[in-house]
């Protein structure tokens, strides 16, 4: 069974974590390369219709060259970082509540478990006992040595042990669910 408070808080923490790398990448000097082709010393009319400027290398200016940005003002993605840092740590302490709950509700239906079983073993013990009585006075009543209210209490002492039976049972199968 999915956990739908557990995958939320882990799917927040994965994207503060893309988050935090986008906010590194951001505060690295930016290295472009550029480049431009122009034609050069060209007027509008000035040309033979029939030369194509593109087809003459003479004509064609080439720029090449690298370009390099440092932001000097590192403030707003310092902030940034420091807040999705912030939102991080608090994901981390959401996520160790999380889990220490998760831990502490397997082992309280562990335990009631546990005494389930023991409640069950104990209720079947009675069950036998009280079973052979009811059978041994239910014997005596037929011998005429005992009285038909006695095998009565018996029985009704069964039916309570059977019942206490079925209430051991009652705490895993909820567990099972």
């Amino acid at each position: 069974q999915a956990r739908q408070d557990l995958a939320m808080t882990r799917a927040l923490r994965s994207a503060l974590g893309a988050q935090t790398s986008l906010t590194s990448e951001q505060e690295k000097p930016n290295l472009s390369l550029v480049g431009s082709l122009a034609t050069s010393g060209l007027e509008s009319g000035a040309i033979d219709a029939a030369v194509d400027p593109f087809d003459d290398p003479k004509q064609m200016t080439y720029f090449f060259g690298l370009e390099f940005e440092l932001s000097l003002n590192r403030t707003g993605p310092r902030t940034k970082r420091e807040s999705v840092a912030a939102q991080a740590r608090a994901l981390d302490a959401r996520m160790r509540v999380l889990d220490r709950y998760i831990h502490r509700e397997i082992e309280l239906a562990f335990q009631a478990v546990e005494a389930s079983e023991k409640r069950l073993k104990q209720a079947e013990r009675n069950i036998r006992v009280l079973d052979d009585k009811r059978r041994a006075e239910f014997e005596k009543f037929q011998q005429a040595r005992s009285e038909e209210v006695v095998v009565l209490r018996y029985e009704m002492e069964v039916l309570g042990a059977q019942t206490d039976r079925i209430q051991a049972l009652k705490p895993a199968r909820e567990s099972e669910a």
